[in-house]
């Protein structure tokens, strides 16, 4: 009602206006003027930053100078810039781990494992968010030459994970090339990870020489198992052996070769070929399996019936022991990937290494406590890195 009232005095009703008295316009417009200046230039000083109010008072300035419209103008150009400055201020980094405390989900044997606990330090992991332009790039570009080129360790890889950002601006792929140039200075290989096709599109609108120390990885954990993987090859060849076969790993982890000796004739030898299935989700836990060598999926069902990989197991590892001790059903499958030899310990040969062999079946109880114990141990370290 109010706007049909409105839009009729708008149309039929401006001869009116000739027949209200001059002065009562003019203390209905000083009215209006007057609360409004101060609401927003008293008032609003209790209620705002000293940003937006000088911004306020200068709008003033120019509308009282220059007139109405080139007060809109100053306003609207201030407004992007406070909000460019503030935007910056924002950290660009969602998380910076690096490969000590955070792992890939391939499962390596114990001696990769220390190697890369060791050696982890030398991956970087920076994991962006936001939309990046050229304030939040700077800032990246800064904390790359602080902590990475400045740093008294060697970085081998650094890993510009771009899962949370929802865009770059183009302005800001001059501080990716500076952070490449110095990359490139520093021998350090950078791994770009988790970018959309959308982002991908975005970074190489400018690709050229100064991207080559750049690889491209569809997501963080693709990224990071590659650079674990020639971080081994390449402190393996600086003499650390890392490989051992399966009857010297179960030695040094039940405690002498004796016990890895008797411990083999309980496990049955299986040779497994690519694509094959060591077990399947739901189906009962009656066995674990000891890898000897080959590559194995650990997949489980989404609730939207994708098969998601869990973990990527190789030599020297061990899969099914919580469900075997648990007495609980499968929950994933575990897929051979290439041709490879486990020994399977079912819950039958157990059960007889309790009864002929207690100091065996002890041994092989505390070598999956402290195997558990150290998987708990580093989940802790991950959640603290990530709360910080």
């Amino acid at each position: 009602m109010v706007a049909a009232a409105s839009l009729a005095f708008a149309v039929v009703g401006q001869p009116l206006i000739a027949y209200i008295p001059k002065p009562v316009l003019g203390g209905l417009i000083l009215y209006i003027g007057c609360t409004l200046l101060w609401t927003w230039l008293v008032v609003a000083r209790r209620h705002v930053a000293w940003p937006e109010y000088l911004t306020m008072l200068f709008i003033t300035m120019v509308v009282t100078l220059w007139g109405f419209v080139t007060g809109v103008v100053v306003g609207v150009v201030a407004g992007c810039i406070i909000f460019a400055f503030n935007y910056s201020r924002v950290s660009i980094l969602k998380h910076q781990l690096n490969g000590a405390v955070y792992a890939s989900s391939r499962v390596r044997s114990a001696g990769q494992t220390e190697l890369l606990r060791k050696h982890g330090a030398e991956i970087q992991i920076l994991v962006l968010q936001g939309f990046i332009f050229f304030g939040t790039a700077d800032r990246l570009y800064r904390l790359f030459v602080e902590q990475i080129v400045r740093s008294d360790k060697p970085v081998r890889f650094l890993i510009l994970d771009f899962q949370f950002v929802d865009g770059i601006d183009s302005s800001a792929l001059s501080s990716f090339r500076k952070i490449c140039n110095l990359a490139a200075l520093q021998g350090t290989h950078v791994y770009a990870t988790g970018a959309d096709a959308k982002l991908s599109r975005e970074l190489s609108v400018a690709r050229h020489e100064e991207f080559a120390v750049i690889t491209a990885a569809a997501t963080l954990d693709e990224g990071l198992e590659a650079c674990e993987s020639r971080l081994i090859e390449a402190h393996a060849t600086q003499g650390e052996s890392v490989v051992t076969d399966l009857l010297a790993w179960l030695g040094r982890e039940l405690g002498s070769p004796a016990l890895a000796a008797q411990f083999l004739p309980y496990a049955r030898r299986r040779e497994v070929g690519a694509g094959e299935r060591l077990c399947s989700e739901h189906d009962p836990a009656d066995s674990m399996h000891f890898i000897e060598s080959g590559t194995y999926a650990v997949e489980q069902t989404g609730v939207d019936g994708a098969h998601m990989r869990l973990r990527t197991l190789g030599h020297n590892t061990m899969t099914g022991e919580m469900g075997l001790y648990r007495g609980m059903r499968r929950s994933a499958t575990v897929i051979a990937l290439q041709p490879g030899v486990v020994y399977e310990l079912t819950r039958g040969e157990l059960e007889r290494m309790r009864r002929d062999a207690p100091a065996l079946a002890e041994a092989l109880s505390s070598f999956l406590v402290k195997a558990l114990s150290e998987r708990l141990a580093f989940s802790n370290v991950l959640c603290m890195t990530l709360q910080a």
